[in-house]
C-alpha cells in the first residue's frame, strides 16, 4: 500500500509545471469520473480515477488575479507533456490535458482546488 507521503510525490511528477499545491484533499468521499466536469473529454485507455488536491493559497490568489498562463510541461521529467491551458468562462476556472490525453487538470482558484483527472492504458510512471 503506497503512504499518504508517497502518493503527493507521485501525484506532484503528473502536474503541469508550475501549480502549486499544499496538499491532498480528503479521500473520504471519492469523486466520480462521470460526474466531473472533464467527463466529455476524449481521454484514452481503460483505468479511470479522479483525485482532489489543495491549492496553495498565494497561488490560488495569483490565479484569481493574473489567469492561468503557466509554461507547457511538467514538473518532472517522468510526467505527461501537457498542451496550453484553456478558460472555463461559466466557473471562472483553467484546465488542460497531457498531449497523449490519459491525463487532465481542472483548476477551481476562487474553491482553492484542482482535480487530476485520469484514464490510462495501464502504463506505470
Amino acid at each position: 500500500m503506497l503512504s499518504l507521503p508517497g502518493l503527493q510525490r507521485r501525484v506532484r511528477r503528473l502536474l503541469p509545471a508550475g501549480l502549486q499545491i499544499r496538499g491532498l484533499l480528503p479521500l473520504d468521499e471519492p469523486m466520480l469520473w462521470e460526474s466531473s466536469p472533464l467527463s466529455r473529454l476524449a481521454l484514452g485507455g481503460r483505468r479511470r480515477g479522479v483525485l482532489g488536491l489543495r491549492l496553495a493559497a498565494a497561488f490560488a490568489a495569483d490565479v484569481l488575479r493574473n489567469g492561468l498562463r503557466m509554461e507547457h510541461g511538467s514538473a518532472s521529467r517522468l510526467a505527461p507533456r501537457y498542451l496550453a491551458w484553456q478558460a472555463l468562462p461559466a466557473r471562472g476556472g483553467f484546465w488542460c490535458r497531457s498531449e497523449d490525453g490519459e491525463v487532465a487538470v481542472l483548476v477551481d482558484a476562487e474553491q482553492g482546488m484542482a482535480w487530476l483527472f485520469w484514464q490510462d492504458s495501464g502504463l506505470v510512471r
